[in-house]
């Protein structure tokens, strides 16, 4: 038999110090096959939230991934599906340009939706 008790006592220590957690992408990548990864994705965006730290899902590597994670309100997403990395020094060059992305994002739904409630900011 396992407790939680450790872990969230941890979480709770460190969020005055956090002001952010990150949802593996081993979870995230089974968010549309796998019930037992939808429950930890949502519970601990739930609890992130509930403690006062930004989420970031890590691992998002297609559109209906990214759809499901705005339909659980996740604060923020990350992957491939976005952009491959990008060099440190392609960086500055890429600000200096004015370019809003990397990538072109697509007018997709959770890419809106992120917009429309404030969490996405192409600035």
């Amino acid at each position: 038999m396992m407790t939680s008790g450790p872990v969230i006592r941890l979480l709770r220590c460190l969020s005055g110090c956090l002001d952010e957690i990150k949802v593996d992408k081993s979870f995230v990548m089974g968010l549309t096959t796998e019930a037992q990864d939808v429950a930890i994705v949502r519970a601990t965006i739930n609890l992130g939230q509930s403690l006062g730290l930004t989420v970031t899902a890590e691992g998002v590597e297609n559109q209906e991934t990214a759809d499901y994670l705005a339909e659980l309100d996740c604060d923020f997403t990350q992957a491939y599906y976005y952009s491959r990395r990008v060099l440190a020094a392609d960086i500055t060059p890429w600000l200096q340009s004015g370019q809003q992305t990397f990538v072109p994002l697509q007018q997709t739904r959770s890419v809106q939706r992120f917009v429309e409630h404030g969490k996405l900011s192409c600035q």
